[in-house]
């Protein structure tokens, strides 16, 4: 039997030193996982808190309530993408031209949205439901989704003719990691 070995055993058995040593390891590693998560769920409240809540829309969009912020944060993501895909600053400036038109087109259909909302809850309180009254709502609602998303497809389509080849190929592959 080796020095060491001899020395080993009449320290402590074999198996209780082991036994101790994983015991410790356990309580250090269940600490410190509390820890961490501790922390981390303290962090992701005080974010959620600080945008809006969990069911905030985009975090931020909520809070916005004027047209301008509204403009303001859509340009703000956009100098964010932009910048990603190395725009030139003229390619910055007719995309941000687009984006502020179209924040311009789309802001009053919020209004409309939410007259149509007001529209629905008032019909369903009535004591008898008027189906056409619904119908109606539900069509100025399908149209209004229609031009919506013609007014955003049309914004795509011309920025699409502001960036190069290499620009479009990396902003849909940063879109692909963004949506995995």
């Amino acid at each position: 039997m080796s020095e060491q070995n001899a020395h080993k055993s009449a320290a402590c058995p074999e198996d209780r030193r082991h036994w101790l040593g994983r015991r410790a390891r356990l309580i250090v590693a269940a600490i410190t996982l509390l820890g961490i998560g501790a922390v981390l769920g303290t962090a992701v409240s005080v974010h959620a808190a600080r945008t809006g809540g969990w069911h905030a829309a985009g975090h931020h969009w909520r809070s916005a309530k004027s047209e301008e912020q509204v403009r303001e944060r859509a340009l703000d993501g956009t100098a964010w993408v932009l910048g990603r895909i190395d725009a030139s600053a003229e390619q910055q400036t007719r995309v941000n031209e687009i984006v502020s038109a179209l924040v311009g087109e789309l802001y009053p259909l919020r209004d409309q949205h939410h007259a149509r909302r007001r529209q629905l809850i008032t019909e369903l309180a009535r004591p008898q439901v008027d189906r056409a009254a619904l119908e109606q709502i539900r069509a100025d609602g399908v149209a209004a989704i229609e031009l919506a998303s013609k007014t955003v497809m049309d914004a795509v389509i011309d920025v699409t003719d502001v960036l190069t080849d290499e620009q479009r190929e990396e902003l849909t592959a940063m879109i692909a990691r963004h949506r995995r």
